[in-house]
């Protein structure tokens, strides 16, 4: 295949910080992650994770949205990373402001269903 030309992907954002993951599946699903604030936000607190999701390798997108059930409060000097579960859901590895904590996210192959692993309480 072909690379396409570039394309911003995190519109209605600011403060884009600690980078963006991507992971993908064999499906055609491709699932973009970045914390950042909305256009009100004024500080951490007011950070959260936004998905885009593709179902055709990428060639369009949806339109950047919160994550469902992502609480205010992504620690901007912590990267994401995301990957796809066996069972197809997206998976997003994240930094907590509010007790400093290491989190795993994990999405629904629909964006229905979300739990958290608190990661820091692992041996």
């Amino acid at each position: 295949g072909k690379f396409t030309a570039q394309r911003t992907l995190n519109d209605g954002t600011i403060h884009l910080d600690g980078g963006a993951s991507i992971a993908a599946d064999e499906k055609g699903g491709v699932f973009v992650v970045w914390h950042a604030s909305p256009p009100e936000g004024r500080s951490e607190t007011d950070r959260r994770i936004f998905i885009v999701r593709s179902s055709d390798d990428g060639a369009t997108f949806t339109a950047p949205a919160p994550a469902m059930g992502s609480p205010p409060g992504v620690c901007a000097c912590c990267s994401l990373k995301a990957a796809i579960g066996g069972d197809g859901a997206l998976l997003v590895r994240r930094g907590d402001t509010t007790e400093g904590r290491a989190l795993l996210r994990r999405f629904g192959r629909l964006g229905d269903e979300v739990w958290d692993l608190d990661l820091s309480a692992l041996p």
